[in-house]
């Protein structure tokens, strides 16, 4: 250890003779401390781009020591560290100072004032690497079938107060994926890539983001003919917004509702509960649907009676008409003119009858044949005879 000793005997234990001394006096001896030198690698002596000259956090514990004695291990310590410069392309050097032995380990007994550094201050070759920036794509979503939206990024990662307009960085980075319109549902990568970024402090990490596809609603178009209820059945809805066509399972089952019953346009406001389990149907669905059926009149049941009549020289006639309509609808039937085929005295006769109008809450709901054949009968007419004698001579 570094003191002053008193040696009375001028050989050592060691059997190692110091010069100089003389046998049975009291020689004194200074140990002075055993110098150490610290050197710095390229490596050891670079940090990352941090918009600062200031050197590498714990710098002195980076130092390789030579000239400890065997078995002790020699850390230093140090004041503080700065480059040349600070950024990417112009710093070359880093000064170390205020370099001192901070401690020593090992089996020796060795304490940190038994070595001192010989220098306290070092330069050397130095460099600063570029810092990371991620560059993320931004997540987005579509609808199947839809055009791709806009793509955008972000980049983060600036070192201290820097920003992007005040970082350096140039240009724009390239986004990109490869889903279409016919891409199924699900997720779909969005991948950056450099484009025309540049930066002198700064490397890209590319971070994906993923376009999320949803499920299409469906728009339905249907016909069919008025039945007297607002059922509309899931075979007849057409969906009118498909990105490709249907080939197999193609029909829907289960019911849709229509806002009303009768005849004309309606909207449909409630659809089945579910589509063909099949990977194609995958990406529809029947949430937020839309559509419209057109409901055609139905052809009315009519039974037309024609009226007897007692001749009166005419070919006039009267034709009755009885409506059956669907379910509860209220239908009334009106012949506005009717003909017998001549003016005779006959049974069955042929009655022929034009003009037919529908009445009634429902009848717009229905169409009716406006003309027609039956039968009826004109029954002779009782002759009113006035009869009168004659006079005659004896």
């Amino acid at each position: 250890m570094v003191s002053n000793y008193t040696i009375q005997n001028k050989t050592l234990v060691s059997g190692t003779a110091i010069t100089g001394l003389t046998a049975g006096a009291g020689n004194v001896v200074t140990i002075s401390p055993r110098p150490v030198t610290p050197t710095l690698s390229l490596a050891d002596a670079s940090k990352v781009y941090d918009s600062t000259t200031t050197g590498p956090a714990n710098v002195a514990s980076r130092f390789a020591v030579s000239g400890a004695i065997a078995g002790d291990t020699v850390s230093l310590a140090s004041t503080g560290s700065v480059y040349n410069l600070a950024t990417v392309a112009d710093a070359s050097s880093l000064t170390v100072s205020g370099i001192s032995v901070g401690s020593v380990a090992g089996s020796s007994g060795s304490v940190a004032s038994d070595y001192v550094s010989t220098t306290a201050s070092l330069t050397t070759a130095a460099a600063i690497t570029k810092a990371p920036l991620a560059l993320t794509a931004a997540n987005a979503t579509k609808v199947y079938g839809g055009v791709n939206p806009t793509l955008s990024y972000g980049i983060t990662g600036f070192v201290g107060s820097e920003i992007l307009a005040t970082s350096g960085v140039t240009g724009v980075a390239a986004v990109s994926t490869t889903a279409t319109e016919t891409t199924s549902v699900g997720s779909t990568a969005i991948t950056p890539a450099v484009g025309t970024l540049a930066a002198a402090n700064y490397s890209f990490n590319y971070v994906n983001g993923a376009l999320v596809i949803t499920p299409r609603p469906l728009t339905f178009a249907a016909t069919k003919i008025y039945d007297a209820t607002t059922t509309l059945l899931g075979s007849l809805l057409e969906p009118t917004n498909l990105v490709t066509p249907c080939t197999s399972n193609c029909a829907i089952s289960g019911n849709a509702t229509l806002a009303a019953k009768n005849s004309g346009s309606q909207t449909i406001t409630a659809f089945p509960n579910a589509l063909p389990a099949t990977a194609y149907w995958g990406n529809y669905t029947l949430t937020g649907a839309t559509g419209t059926a057109t409901v055609t009149p139905a052809a009315l049941s009519v039974t037309y009676t024609g009226v007897n009549r007692v001749y009166d020289g005419s070919v006039s006639a009267t034709v009755n008409g009885v409506a059956s309509p669907l379910l509860s609808d209220v239908v009334t039937v009106s012949v506005a003119s009717a003909t017998f085929n001549n003016k005779n005295v006959g049974s069955a006769k042929t009655v022929s009858y034009s003009g037919v109008t529908l009445g009634g809450t429902d009848a717009a709901n229905y169409t009716v044949t406006d003309s027609g054949i039956t039968v009826a009968d004109i029954t002779p007419l009782a002759l009113a005879v006035s009869y009168a004698g004659i006079d005659r001579i004896y």
